[in-house]
């Protein structure tokens, strides 16, 4: 019986606690964005080399998911062990995986920005990425998602 009351008395309180007690909770949502990822600040040049992205993309949904995605890729691309073209399919297949049509014809030059950012590293001859390489690659994605945040 005792245990009966006592489940009562807390599914009670649980229901009744803001007029019982008197006070609202209220999330109020500022005006910034809350922190997305933690991107240590890139260098200057790999900054100014993916600026243009972030000048086209506009909303702030697709810049967060954008930069997301890229910060990924950015730490993936470190680890794989592939050719130029297959990095660059690898980036296409999981963007389509991960953003479907959402972005298809939304931001123009967009791909061919991206596509720009890899071939400023590897040139269009199709290669076994080098280490020095996969570290360019990772500092400019890095640096994508870092523009896009900030």
């Amino acid at each position: 019986m005792l245990k009966n009351t006592i489940a009562i008395v807390l599914i009670s309180l649980g229901l009744f606690s803001e007029s019982l007690l008197g006070y609202t909770t209220t999330i109020k949502f500022g005006e910034t964005t809350p922190e997305v990822l933690r991107i240590k600040k890139p260098s200057a040049k790999a900054i100014s080399s993916s600026s243009n992205i972030n000048d086209i993309v506009t909303d702030k949904n697709d810049r967060i998911k954008l930069a997301i995605f890229n910060y990924q890729f950015a730490n993936n691309v470190i680890s794989y062990e592939t050719t130029v073209q297959k990095a660059n399919d690898v980036y296409t297949l999981a963007a389509k995986n991960f953003f479907g049509t959402e972005l298809a014809g939304k931001y123009e030059g967009l791909s061919e920005m991206i596509i720009s950012l890899i071939e400023g590293t590897t040139t269009n001859d199709d290669h076994v990425l080098t280490r020095d390489e996969k570290q360019e690659l990772h500092d400019k994605f890095s640096a994508v998602a870092w523009n896009l945040l900030n």
